[in-house]
């Protein structure tokens, strides 16, 4: 539990930096584009440490959950219910 509150509270600062355009130490505006590349690249480093390709899906899956609660257009309330419609959803 306690590794899903960090989430919650990591993705909600993430989206309010988004929503509310705030400024990077390096001046620039922090924007969705910015939060796919920084997702992207992480994915990528993970992809290429994991050989196995059904566990690279749920790479793919947590990546794209990342992207959707972190940069969305509205707030959702809490990041384990989508979480859990995607475990649900392969089977788990």
């Amino acid at each position: 539990m306690e590794d899903a509150a960090t989430a919650e509270i990591s993705r909600a600062q993430v989206w309010q930096w988004v929503r509310h355009g705030a400024a990077l130490d390096s001046g620039e505006v922090l924007r969705a584009a910015e939060v796919h590349a920084v997702v992207a690249e992480a994915l990528q480093r993970a992809w290429a440490e994991q050989g196995d390709v059904a566990r690279r899906a749920h790479l793919l899956d947590a990546a794209s959950l990342t992207q959707i609660m972190a940069c969305g257009r509205e707030f959702a309330d809490f990041l384990t219910l989508p979480a859990y419609d995607v475990v649900i959803s392969m089977g788990a």
